[in-house]
């Protein structure tokens, strides 16, 4: 017999696994969430909080999707007063060119007309082409179903909603940052970064959303991540939900194409779910499907799905005083704009001075630079190699950091309880793929549904293509999916 029964059980606590949580049990369903292994977005290093993502968010005042969810979720007066608004939102730096994304217009405009003079008409009417082609796509997103859709009549519904929307239609011809500047590809990168699928060519839609976002300002909440993912965890707490955060789930059984129950360890308790839900590594999930109940055709596809490309995160502590003024906080830096959107050459930085005056604890800088897979080095000492790399690139930014260098870490080396030597954490790794799932509009690595009837995937490379609107959009499709199904049951008495 079970030890406890829930409409909803999640399996990972990544922040559309609580979204949708949130939205589930605020509704009436009764919800856990099972931490399965999950990690902050920050953590502790020398004294200092250092990040394993970016602490910033595009997208929470531009997209109708989040705004939405926060009303469903009853968290309107937390997206208002909560996140602090940057100005500028961020810095592009070149080897040639330095350009600062101001919020105002005029300040805007003079920003464009100091940097490009007499092409300064040409660039503000690509960007308001961006809010120009924006309207109703917003809305349009909200509307999707979780993809890919099965069966004749779902993919008919959805091809005829697709083949009405004309923002749709606009989307897939978005408008080109004047090629000739050799300035759209750390424009791009920007948008590139936020995407967890490095598609070539990249998808037009997700690519117009995520610079649309990049344009429209920087948002930050304190603690990063975390704190995002913190308020809807509080709701769901509030709504009379469950969380299990040091707990993991040992497996889930499978009959008839359904999963039945969710074997929870330490201390070891057995959940019956009428649906389960994924928010962590897709791999892993599916991986709890004991193998004698695994459907083999699928579990060969989720195997089949390996990154083309790695988030490589580096964290260092340098004194305050060698940081140049007019740095701001953060900045992306293309050495070579004309070259490809990957290597320690393209930075996305985070900057945190210490807040109390006269300190002595250290600057921390925060470099994210995308790999190739092939190039992830695999063996601690390798790193030294790819670490020269982007400290060579800082100087461009922040002139002799290498020989101020107080300590340096990344998360993903850490040291081996036993030995205390180095070792490579792969659970830490920020996996980026290179092709879409078939069927899911180009905007996700993998799909939601699965071969299972009760069981979706929802994590971070669901829909990563759309960046932080896409994690929100696949919270708000998960409950509609929910909603129908519990409700259908209920309807039948079964």
């Amino acid at each position: 017999m079970p030890d406890a029964s829930f409409d909803v059980v999640v399996v990972g606590d990544e922040l559309p696994g609580l979204v949708f949580a949130s939205l589930c049990s605020r509704a009436g369903y009764t919800v856990l969430v099972v931490g399965h292994d999950s990690r902050p977005a920050t953590y502790s290093y020398q004294g200092s909080t250092l990040h394993r993502k970016m602490p910033l968010f595009h997208a929470l005042d531009s997209s109708p999707v989040i705004r939405e969810t926060f009303r469903d979720a009853g968290l309107v007066a937390e997206l208002r007063n909560r996140p602090k608004r940057l100005d500028p939102a961020y810095s592009v730096v070149t080897s040639t060119h330095r350009f600062d994304m101001r919020l105002r217009p005029e300040d805007l405009e003079q920003e464009i007309l100091r940097e490009f003079g007499a092409r300064t008409q040409e660039i503000l009417s690509f960007l308001h082409s961006l809010d120009t082609r924006s309207s109703g796509m917003g809305e349009l997103l909200t509307q999707l179903p979780l993809l890919p859709q099965k069966g004749f009549w779902a993919k008919r519904r959805l091809r005829k909603l697709l083949e009405r929307s004309e923002p749709w239609a606009l989307a897939q011809n978005a408008p080109q940052f004047p090629l000739d500047l050799h300035f759209s590809s750390p424009l791009a990168a920007l948008a590139a970064l936020q995407s967890r699928l490095n598609s070539n060519p990249a998808c037009p839609i997700s690519s117009h959303r995520l610079l649309l976002h990049s344009t429209s300002g920087t948002l930050e909440l304190p603690h990063g991540a975390s704190g995002l993912s913190h308020l809807f965890l509080q709701r769901l707490l509030a709504t009379g939900g469950q969380h299990w955060p040091e707990r993991a789930v040992e497996h889930f059984t499978v009959k008839r194409k359904k999963a039945r129950e969710v074997f929870v360890q330490r201390p070891r308790r057995v959940v019956e779910a009428k649906v389960v839900v994924g928010a962590c590594n897709f791999r892993s999930f599916y991986n709890l499907v004991p193998q004698e109940q695994q459907d083999t055709s699928f579990h060969s596809f989720i195997k089949s799905r390996q990154p083309s490309h790695y988030d490589y995160v580096l964290n260092m502590g340098i004194p305050i005083d060698i940081i140049p003024e007019a740095m701001e906080q953060h900045t992306i830096l293309s050495l070579y704009p004309e070259q490809q959107h990957t290597g320690p050459n393209l930075l996305r930085l985070n900057l945190a001075r210490p807040e109390a005056p006269g300190t002595t604890k250290p600057a921390v800088v925060t470099a994210i630079a995308r790999i190739t897979a092939s190039e992830l080095p695999l063996q601690p000492e390798q790193f030294n190699d790819l670490d020269n790399r982007i400290v060579s690139a800082l100087e461009w930014a922040i002139p002799f950091i290498r020989r101020h260098i107080i300590w340096k870490h990344s998360p993903y080396v850490t040291l081996d309880p036993d030995t205390q030597s180095p070792r490579l954490d792969p659970s830490e790794l920020q996996e980026v793929f290179g092709t879409p799932a078939e069927g899911c509009l180009d905007l996700s690595a993998v799909p939601a549904s699965s071969a299972y009837k009760n069981v979706i995937y929802i994590g971070e490379h669901y829909l990563g293509a759309l960046g932080l609107e896409g994690e929100f959009l696949a919270a708000n499709q998960a409950f509609k999916w929910v909603a129908q199904r519990i409700r259908l049951k209920r309807l039948l008495g079964k």
